[in-house]
Parts: C-alpha cells; structure tokens; sequence
C-alpha cells in the first residue's frame, strides 16, 4: 500500500505543479509585450509547417 500512496503523492504534486506553471506561463504570454512576440513567432511557424507538411493523418491512418 505504501508504493501505491507515493505514486498516487507523486502525480497529485506533479498535476498541481503542472497547473500552476501552465498558469504562469499563461499569464506570461498574455501580459507582456514579449509573451505576444513569443505567441505570433509560435503561430507563423505552425502555420508554415502546417502549409508545407503533409497532415499526419494521411500519413499514419
């Protein structure tokens, strides 16, 4: 039982840490001048990569 308490500890401080990193980030990209650099940069190269790669679902299914 002790095994299963610190796997189930683990993840729960994982999860928290998860959320509240991804909300720091979130408020990083939404308040700065350089987070919405960061956003714009992010969302050109996906849309490049998006127009020059073949989709992923005609590749593997």
């Amino acid at each position: 039982m002790g095994p299963a308490l610190a796997l189930i500890a683990a993840l729960f401080v994982a999860f928290v840490g998860a959320i509240f990193f991804g909300l720091r980030l979130l408020r990083f990209f939404l308040t700065t001048k350089a987070g919405w650099l960061c956003m714009g940069i992010l969302v050109i190269a996906g849309l490049i990569y998006m127009a020059t790669h073949e989709p992923i679902w005609d590749k593997y299914l």
